[in-house]
């Protein structure tokens, strides 16, 4: 038997948890520390921060403006940023605060997906028990369903777990994700090698309704670009403004307590390196939030060595666009090029700021010819 004082502190904690996504993860949500022990999600990562900042942007600009859509990102990002976590969060939160929400989380494989559902579950397991709904249904790595009504699934592009759970028939089969489900909070992950990414088009998107209480993270690094590249169309679609979703980027040097090295007292830094700072500095207003960023000699020491290490071990490529300063870098290394990376590299660094365009025309163009 509960006493009335603690009654009201958990009619409280549960109110102000629904209400608030921060209030409840600073409270309430476990993770995995450095793959050794668990703790609490807060303090957030500059990384996490920021995508917490860009999607608190999108709810207020859309609430102002009357957008009839939620939350529905793209997340081109830096290795080991955090947005899994945080999309997990996410989902965890809806589903154990909301009645009534259909999730899916999927990534590429089902080995991917399992990482990222293995999140979601040790949040939903470690929450107290009188702000966790009661589990009705649990199959391991497919899906959770709680006495508020809501559910959440499990899927992957390359495998049967990419299809519609619910009916379990020939027709959803591999290739129809989420087809005849209506879902509103979503997390697809890796999608830059996604085998059949044209499900998310034809059978996943017509389910995710435009509402203010959709919330659709899409996240990848850059894995080639090109015409027939699903996740670097969707992000060109993005960028613009001209697609559902709106563009987050997340750049490496937000992260420094990974990317950074002690350097020596009478280190210089290479001229490709100053070069590189600079487009840091010439392009974060456009990805953080309008803030200039300068990285320290620790960073730039810490890029200049690891990028030698990446020569020397032919992965130059790799390195570039997994550690890119802007997401045009990001998607220029990706993939094969018929010129290496150093010369690629070389060329991007060495560019001046275009002076201007002129027009040439014939005279027949022109008019002045018969």
């Amino acid at each position: 038997t509960l006493s009335d004082e603690e009654d009201a502190f958990i009619r409280n904690e549960r109110v102000m948890g629904k209400i608030s996504w921060r209030y409840w993860a600073e409270r309430y949500a476990t993770i995995s520390l450095a793959a050794q022990a668990i703790g609490p999600m807060f303090p957030l990562w500059e990384s996490q921060t920021l995508l917490l900042d860009r999607i608190g942007d999108l709810e207020w600009a859309r609430y102002e403006e009357q957008h009839p859509d939620g939350v529905v990102v793209d997340i081109l990002k830096d290795r080991q940023v955090g947005a899994s976590t945080m999309a997990a969060s996410f989902l965890a939160h809806r589903i154990t605060t909301h009645p009534n929400v259909n999730a899916l989380s999927a990534s590429d494989v089902p080995e991917s997906s399992t990482n990222v559902w293995d999140m979601l579950e040790r949040i939903v397991d470690h929450l107290p028990w009188w702000m966790r709904p009661q589990i009705l249904e649990r199959t391991k790595n497919d899906e959770m369903v709680f006495s508020l009504g809501s559910r959440v699934l499990m899927g992957a592009s390359k495998s049967t777990r990419g299809r519609d759970k619910t009916t379990r028939t020939a027709e959803s089969a591999k290739g129809q994700l989420g087809r005849g489900r209506t879902l509103s909070c979503v997390h697809l992950s890796e999608l830059a090698t996604w085998t059949n990414p044209d499900q998310i088009d034809t059978a996943l998107e017509p389910g995710i309704p435009v509402s203010p209480q959709t919330v659709w993270l899409k996240e990848s690094t850059a894995q080639g670009k090109g015409p027939h590249n699903w996740w670097y169309q969707d992000w060109q679609l993005a960028k613009s403004g001209r697609g559902r979703s709106v563009a987050v980027f997340i750049p490496w040097y937000l992260e420094r307590r990974r990317h950074w090295l002690p350097c020596p007292a009478g280190w210089v830094p290479a001229e490709e390196t100053l070069a590189h700072a600079r487009r840091i500095e010439e392009s974060s207003p456009r990805w953080c939030r309008g803030r200039t960023y300068r990285p320290v000699r620790e960073q730039l020491y810490w890029y200049e060595q690891a990028k030698a290490i990446a020569v020397t071990k032919d992965a130059l490529e790799d390195f570039l666009a997994e550690h890119p300063a802007d997401d045009e870098e990001a998607f220029q290394f990706s993939g094969k090029s018929v010129f290496s990376s150093l010369v690629r590299d070389r060329i991007r660094l060495q560019a001046r700021p275009l002076a201007g365009m002129v027009t040439i025309k014939s005279n027949r163009e022109l008019g002045t010819l018969p």
